[in-house]
């Protein structure tokens, strides 16, 4: 399948399929990308900075429990409900429910 195809002029190597996402692939990614952020964007401020500040800025429950001056367990409470939160408003979005 790999070996050249003789013509006229000589030989040609076939081309080899490029690895990169299609096109399509791409729009696909950018629209969940987006899908995402608004999500994220419609929470109430205090489940956005903890999802936000864990989930894409990697602090540990520790350090945002300081920036935030709020006990640890709250952190993990509004980090639950706020990843709850968004999982809900992605299956409406795609149309999952």
């Amino acid at each position: 399948m790999d070996d050249p195809i003789v013509t006229d002029d000589g030989n040609i190597k076939a081309e080899i399929a490029s690895n990169e996402s299609s096109i399509l692939e791409k729009l696909e990614k950018r629209e969940i990308q987006q899908t995402v952020q608004n999500c994220i964007n419609a929470l109430e401020n205090e489940f956005r900075e903890v999802i936000v500040l864990r989930d894409m800025q990697g602090f540990s429950y520790n350090e945002i429990s300081n920036m935030l001056k709020i006990a640890e367990g709250t952190v993990k409470s509004r980090l639950f409900r706020a990843r709850d939160a968004v999982r809900d408003c992605l299956k409406k979005a795609m149309g999952v429910l």
